[in-house]
């Protein structure tokens, strides 16, 4: 078997529901014929989003991170008012997967934190998409 390898250039001719249409040309003077022509798929997201209520006034993003512990977080996001800077009570916190969001969801919710029964629920973002 013979390896044949050519310079190609890449370029994108179309954006498609979950990827890219890309085409291949070779640059390299050696290949005759037409481009090629392949389907990128793109990565779907794979992190959830958990809305966190009913959070204490005083709680810190390092507190929430250690109540959520053993499970793996992205980012959380106290929600602070934004004329007064004060917490609002609430908070989004991203798990790295689903599979970490369901565990801390059920092991979470209605689990008390500084006295407060907190609320632990799928995020819903203002479109109404999840």
């Amino acid at each position: 078997m013979k390896l044949i390898t050519h310079t190609v250039e890449m370029k994108c001719i179309a954006r498609e529901p979950g990827g890219f249409r890309m085409e291949l040309v070779a640059i390299d003077g050696h290949a005759r014929g037409e481009p090629l022509t392949l389907f990128l798929p793109m990565r779907e997201k794979k992190m959830k989003r958990a809305y966190v209520g009913n959070v204490p006034f005083t709680t810190t993003e390092d507190e929430l991170r250690e109540w959520f512990k053993p499970y793996e977080i992205t980012e959380i996001q106290i929600v602070h008012d934004r004329n007064t800077g004060r917490p609002r009570g609430f908070a989004f916190v991203e798990f790295a997967s689903e599979n970490q969001f369901e565990l801390a969801l059920r092991s979470h919710n209605e689990r008390e934190l500084d006295g407060r029964r907190i609320v632990v629920n799928d995020a819903v973002d203002k479109r109404g998409r999840r």
